[in-house]
């Protein structure tokens, strides 16, 4: 059995393995009912009749072809090897014996009897074998035991490990099924075998099915009776025995807990599907979240905003072209969150008022407050990269200069009077700079007054009307210990700036390390015209499609991410070898995948979100890929 579990993780592992390309894949057509398969192994004839779903069954998913799909991915990316002649050259036998374009199946269905409050569910995997008869002679061969369950059904090998062979219906005339425990093969065999290869899960590449009905008819009674006794709790254990505090912090709570056993009533199910359109040289995946109602605020606030769909405003096409990740949204109604709005205010400034916090800046707070919850224009927003500075030799340096890469730059625009946004911001900025609370915020946090960022604004150098706000960290942010030193390295102070500018009808934003990158980015979106998106290519959808919101995201947005949290480890030289890596794309993860937000309104709301991967970022992805492992082989050498 060991080795046909070797077998079936290779299987399993085939998408990541990104392998294929070549040859074309063999596509066996499904049965025609029950009984139609004439692989019997042996010990009699198989029982193929159908097996309906269970009824506590929550998971379900399949891969349509695995085989196939892993042949797409070697061609898009590019990769310099065939995985099925590779397979085929390492394990000849298991080559000729796992049906890898027969689909890839898995099913978790809740255990009916299972003890304890959280009882752990039946779950197994199943992959496509090419011959039942075949199966059963290549495990003998391997010295494996193999024992009957039934006519068609058997358990091959022992310990623990624990899959089957069976015969089977639909495009696989038998399959290998393995689960955790014997349990899970005892119950999930027949369905796996007999009823799942029959689900009518569409004509995606990809299906996962999550539906919510069994767990909410296995837990509603333990959700409530967690509720009778977790909010108490919590109420306990947050309050500080003040009225100005206990009494909006009980709202709070109550409210949170009342709000999510609603959701948990209003959800129905989640489907994912990908399909891979070959010729026009995309990923199309979509997250379908069902509702059955909508008696959550969260759900009425989704069916809300599905009312004001729109198609992408002139602001958007005027941010910059180099943007790594760009989008638009459509506004909520501002009513829906009157109440949140009003006991969030009243918690903040009872708690301040607790913590002794002069009375201004508790107005303050509650104005922002108040002010932000009020909102209501649509807006866009654009993320991008900031020019890599020369890594310092030093690790504080190195720490620094990573966190401003992080950073990025930001710019947002919104369709809302500039001055709203400037009265917001200089309370914030009077607000942190007030000397009882910045008194009452070291004492509490155990920090000196130095330790704290220092927050300023002024008027923006080159751009009229603009308004800077400056936060610098301390040095101290970045203090590092290296061995064989008795004393810590600390880095320089880093600066990062919002700058604000704009007029009686709109407000543009943008946030960046340094004030000139955030005054460039935003001067190019309030003037328009030059290098904007309306100038980048496969953005067109965009122009037509109308929704809750919409835009890209590109592989380079994640990739900046990732070399800004391994940089520190990688140390100075690995980081400028990671640079020199993503730099060598060869769509130098620009790419952008497209993305849409929407609300489909009734009686049973639905929330759908996709997203389009053109070929172009597999391609990125492929070379990135094998850079990094080439990276990494060099490394051990």
């Amino acid at each position: 059995m060991k080795t046909l579990s070797r077998g079936f993780c290779l299987a399993s592992t085939v998408l990541v393995l990104a392998c294929g390309g070549g040859q074309r894949p063999v596509v066996v057509a499904p049965d025609t009912g029950p009984g139609a398969s004439t692989d019997t192994g042996e010990g009699g004839q198989p029982d193929l009749s159908p097996v309906p779903a269970p009824d506590d069954l929550v998971l379900i998913g399949r891969v349509k072809q695995p085989g196939a799909l892993a042949d797409l991915v070697q061609d898009w990316a590019r990769l310099p090897f065939d995985w099925r002649k590779m397979f085929a050259s390492k394990e000849p036998d298991m080559s000729r014996l796992l049906h890898l374009d027969a689909p890839l199946e898995f099913a978790v269905v809740l255990d009916p009897a299972g003890r304890g409050d959280l009882p752990q569910p039946f779950a197994v995997v199943s992959v496509g074998l090419q011959s039942l008869a075949q199966a059963l002679e290549f495990s003998r061969a391997q010295g494996e035991s193999v024992r009957q369950l039934r006519a068609g059904v058997y358990r091959v090998g022992a310990g623990g490990v624990n899959c089957v062979v069976a015969a089977s219906v639909g495009p696989a005339p038998a399959r290998l099924v393995c689960g955790d425990r014997a349990e899970d093969i005892d119950a999930l065999v027949p369905y796996a075998t007999r009823g799942l290869p029959k689900e009518d899960l569409g004509g995606s590449d990809v299906r996962i099915e999550l539906r919510a009905e069994p767990i909410r008819r296995r837990f509603s009674q333990q959700l409530r009776q967690a509720r009778s006794l977790a909010t108490p709790f919590a109420l306990r254990s947050l309050s500080v025995d003040d009225p100005r505090v206990d009494r909006p912090l009980a709202d709070t709570v109550h409210g949170l807990v009342d709000e999510l056993l609603a959701l948990v009533e209003d959800v129905d199910r989640l489907v994912i599907d990908a399909k891979a359109e070959r010729s026009k040289g995309f990923v199309d995946a979509e997250f379908a979240l069902t509702f059955r109602g909508s008696s959550s605020w969260t759900v009425g606030t989704l069916v809300d905003a599905g009312s004001r769909v729109a198609p992408a405003p002139e602001l958007f096409w005027q941010l910059p072209h180099d943007s790594t990740t760009a989008s638009y949204s459509v506004p909520g109604d501002p009513k829906r969150s009157e109440g949140i709005r009003r006991t969030l205010a009243e918690l903040a400034d009872g708690f301040l008022a607790w913590g002794n916090a002069p009375k201004r800046a508790r107005d303050d707070l509650v104005s922002v407050l108040n002010e932000a919850w009020s909102i209501d224009s649509s807006y866009v927003y654009a993320r991008g990269e900031v020019a890599d500075l020369p890594l310092p030799a030093d690790a504080a340096g190195r720490k620094r200069e990573l966190t401003r890469r992080g950073i990025g730059w930001h710019v947002m625009a919104t369709n809302e009077p500039a001055k709203k946004y400037k009265g917001m911001l200089d309370k914030v900025v009077r607000t942190y700079n007030d000397p009882a609370l910045r008194k009452t915020v070291t004492k509490t946090l155990d920090v000196k007054p130095a330790e704290l960022p220092k927050l300023v604004s002024r008027v923006a150098r080159g751009l009229p009307g603009g308004t800077t706000y400056e936060l610098t960290v301390p040095g101290e942010m970045f203090k590092v210990w290296e061995d064989g030193k008795d004393k810590p390295t600390v880095g320089k102070p880093l600066t990062a700036v919002l700058v604000l500018a704009g007029d009686a009808n709109r407000s543009f934003v943008a946030v960046a390390p340094d004030e000139k990158t955030a005054i460039e980015k935003l001067s190019g979106v309030m003037k328009g015209g030059g290098k904007t998106l309306a100038t980048r290519e496969g953005l067109g959808a965009l122009k037509q499609d109308r929704a809750v919101s919409q835009g890209f995201l590109s592989l380079l947005t994640f990739v900046g991410s990732a070399k800004s949290s391994l940089g520190e480890r990688l140390g100075a030289d690995g980081t400028t070898k990671l640079d020199k890596l993503v730099g060598s794309m060869p769509h130098r993860g620009m790419t952008p995948m497209l993305t849409s937000l929407n609300v489909e309104r009734g009686s049973t709301p639905k929330l759908t979100w996709r997203i389009r991967t053109p070929r172009g970022v597999i391609e990125d992805l492929g070379a990135l890929g094998m850079g990094a492992g080439a990276m990494q082989v060099g490394s051990r050498r």
